[in-house]
């Protein structure tokens, strides 16, 4: 069976935070790096019509994903009217496995029985713009508002017995985001940056919640390059009831970051 999961995408949201990573007095700037995240995925979903409440999936630990990956990603900024600026960013997440299941699986409407070979397919491409607002604009600290948008692209694909059965969900759509960021000269060449962002929201028969957030330094090796290191972290929850979904996705991610960057 083939069909939308209309909240499938929402699992983007936890993933592509904007670093923020230049220094105060950068005009332009490019970065492009590698996230060493460790992962943590659950999905329950079930079939209102059938009164199937389905299973929750651990997608790492059911599913056989892997629960740490290298994932690249790329970023460029500029500013304008001295106080607002614009970013944009890139993320990619995939990961695939062929694994022996341990336990009987429903997901909506298939039972994947214990000691299937499931395929499972999981990828996310998101590209993220912002505009920013900065309150306090030095030369040497800044500290703004910003608001914006992920437009992504999740696929999700588990089949097995060759074929016979499998679910295949995918979704593409703009998600709103707002969040806080700041950057602040240490010393020297060096640069301290962080953001977080915290969501919440209630509407009919969707429910959602996130948390998320990124400190890192940044140190000029020359005045237009640099190299940064940082930390990421993010929990995403999602739980609706409709006729098309009736479960919860839950997801968080972790760990290290490290970039090279180009500034003017």
């Amino acid at each position: 069976m083939r069909k939308s999961l209309p909240l499938i995408a929402a699992l983007t949201l936890a993933v592509p935070q904007v670093a923020w990573a230049e220094t105060p007095s950068d005009r332009a700037w490019l970065n492009v790096g590698v996230f060493h995240a460790h992962i943590n995925s659950h999905l329950r979903l079930g079939n209102e019509s059938l009164g199937t409440e389905g299973t929750d999936v651990d997608f790492e630990k059911d599913l056989g994903l892997d629960s740490s990956r290298w994932m690249p990603r790329a970023k460029f900024g500029i500013r304008f009217l001295k106080r607002f600026r614009f970013e944009g960013e890139d993320f990619q997440l995939t990961r695939g496995r062929d694994f022996l299941i341990k336990r009987d699986l429903i997901i909506d409407d298939t039972l994947y029985p214990v000691a299937a070979d499931v395929h499972t397919h999981f990828g996310t491409n998101i590209f993220r713009i912002a505009v920013g607002y900065s309150l306090v604009r030095k030369n040497n600290a800044e500290f703004g508002l910003a608001i914006g948008a992920h437009v992504s692209r999740a696929k999700i694909g588990i089949e097995a017995l060759g074929g016979a059965l499998e679910e295949h969900h995918s979704k593409s759509a703009p998600l709103p985001n707002v969040g806080l960021y700041g950057n602040a000269k240490l010393w020297g060449p060096v640069t301290l940056q962080g953001n977080v962002e915290a969501f919440k929201l209630k509407v009919g028969n969707y429910k959602g919640a996130l948390l998320a957030g990124q400190l890192g330094l940044n140190y000029r090796i020359v005045k237009n390059v640099g190299v940064g290191l940082g930390y990421r972290y993010a929990h995403y929850k999602v739980r609706a009831r409709t006729n098309s979904w009736d479960g919860t996705l839950w997801y968080n991610y972790s760990g290290p970051t490290a970039y090279l960057e180009f500034a003017v």
